[in-house]
Order: C-alpha cells, then sequence, then structure tokens
C-alpha cells in the first residue's frame, strides 16, 4: 500500500552530519523530499535523487525549492567541458556507451554543441548491419535574415 510513503521519517542533522551523500527516491510526498533535500545541503551533504518515474520526475521539476538543494553532478570545469566539447571521438565514445544502455530495440540521442552545432547518434538492433551505431554530425549556420 502506497499509502506507507507518508510515513517515512526526515533523516535527522544527527544523522546526516557524518554522511557524504543522501539519495532521495522520489516516493515520498514532494514536501518530505524538500525537508530532507534542504537540510542535507544546509549541512554541506550532496543531494542526490533517483527519480523511480517520469511523473514523479516531472513534479519535482516543477518545484524549484527542491532542485536547489540537489547536488550538481556536473563538477567539470569551463575549460574541461569545451576540451570534451571539442573532442569528437570521446563523445562518439560516451553516445555508444549510452546508447548501449537504452533500449534494446532502438534508440536516438542529440547532443547540442553550442557553436559546434548538433551530434546525432543512433542505435538500431532491426537491420542486418554488423555495426548497429550511426553518428552524424550537424554543423550550424547562421540564419539568414
Amino acid at each position: 500500500d502506497m499509502d506507507i510513503l507518508q510515513h517515512i521519517s526526515i533523516p535527522s542533522e544527527e544523522h546526516l552530519r557524518d554522511a557524504e551523500f543522501l539519495i532521495l527516491d522520489a516516493n515520498p510526498p514532494l514536501e518530505s523530499l524538500h525537508q530532507a533535500a534542504q537540510r542535507a545541503h544546509d549541512l554541506g551533504v550532496a543531494v542526490l535523487l533517483e527519480p523511480t518515474s517520469v511523473p514523479k520526475a516531472k513534479d519535482i521539476a516543477l518545484r524549484p525549492d527542491i532542485l536547489c538543494a540537489m547536488t550538481d553532478g556536473w563538477d567539470t570545469s569551463e575549460e574541461e567541458v569545451t576540451a570534451i566539447d571539442q573532442d569528437d571521438e570521446l563523445i562518439r565514445e560516451l553516445c555508444r556507451k549510452l546508447l548501449f544502455k537504452m533500449n534494446p530495440a532502438g534508440a536516438h540521442l542529440l547532443v547540442t554543441r553550442g557553436k559546434h552545432g548538433l551530434f546525432y547518434a543512433s542505435k538500431t538492433t532491426n537491420s542486418d548491419e554488423e555495426d548497429p551505431f550511426h553518428y552524424q554530425q550537424y554543423d550550424v549556420q547562421e540564419p539568414v535574415s
């Protein structure tokens, strides 16, 4: 019975004080998630979220008070991001790894690369091709007035 989720307690400061991470499951009420995330954030504990479903992720996405307490998982500097963005082989490798974990029947990724354009990666398994992965780089063109 899902009513049990209403009774999940919020971690105390005592429990959080020595924690490195707090991983929140999105099943409890949003207010409980907010209180737990804010308490952990205030204590310097990294807050991560497992949204459990698309509808619950959408509910949380509409709550900036919860999102602001989440830990930014991207600790890469601007210089490192630029270097990654300019490494086509690395982008291709990362897309391949992600596509491998996605729908076995086929999946598609669009990677926006700012002024470097758009990178499209796809996987299909219903063809006779030996390599089911396909990639295409699309360059950005200045809009014509």
